[in-house]
């Protein structure tokens, strides 16, 4: 599952820049590549895939796309756009920033899982112990 498509990195980059960058081909795989970082982020916090329009998702797809397709001499403003892009991911991942839909929509985080390993009861304690 893809967050954007290329008429996305059009619509935010023009098209003559889109068009230097690559073919639909390239386009395709540098926002497959987009999805699969957005995905490892965000995989601990949210049930994957998610569904539904998620415009941030969409402008951090791009971003991240947009650096993949340059190769040796990316602009130092692309570059901060993807750190930007990063650095909001880790923000969603971390429960600092809400993931919202097209719809006004909070998308729901999955329940945390350390929870359950605070909540154990200690097999070992003094009193289990005093019959040793």
């Amino acid at each position: 599952m893809t967050y954007a498509v290329p008429a996305d990195l059009q619509t935010r980059f023009g098209a003559a820049e889109v068009t230097a960058l690559g073919d639909e081909t390239r386009l395709a795989a540098a926002l497959d590549d987009a999805a699969s970082e957005i995905n490892s982020h965000l995989a601990r916090a949210y049930a994957l895939p998610l569904t539904g329009t998620i415009p941030v998702l969409i402008a951090i797809a791009c971003d991240l796309a947009r650096v993949r397709l340059y190769d040796d001499t990316t602009p130092e403003t692309v570059l901060r756009r993807a750190q930007s892009a990063r650095k909001r991911l880790k923000e969603i991942a971390d429960g600092t920033t809400d993931l919202v839909t097209d719809a006004g929509h909070v998308v729901e985080r999955l329940a945390s899982r350390g929870a359950a390993a605070t909540a154990q009861t200690r097999a070992l304690d003094p009193e289990s112990m005093q019959a040793f």
